[in-house]
């Protein structure tokens, strides 16, 4: 059974080419459900250069906690 939601994410602040790579983070993740392999990746995010984007989500402000901000591990299985 697949479970399926519909968000609208918006990202402003980004430069043509970080655009580029959220595209290509998305195809990928796209690409690894659509072949059923497991894949690990990495996600540099310079804050503190030109990396300054603002993102929300249905319109709204993303604000979920984070916990340790040093560095982040998302699981998605």
């Amino acid at each position: 059974m697949s479970n399926k939601f519909h968000i609208i994410v918006d990202v402003s602040n980004v430069t043509a080419e970080q655009i580029g790579e959220f595209r290509r983070l998305f195809a990928w993740m796209n690409y690894c459900g659509m072949a059923g392999c497991s894949r690990g990746a990495i996600v540099k995010y310079d804050g503190d250069g030109n990396a300054r984007a603002r993102i929300s989500i249905n319109g709204a402000e993303v604000v979920e906690p984070l916990g340790k901000t040093d560095g982040l591990t998302f699981e998605f299985e």
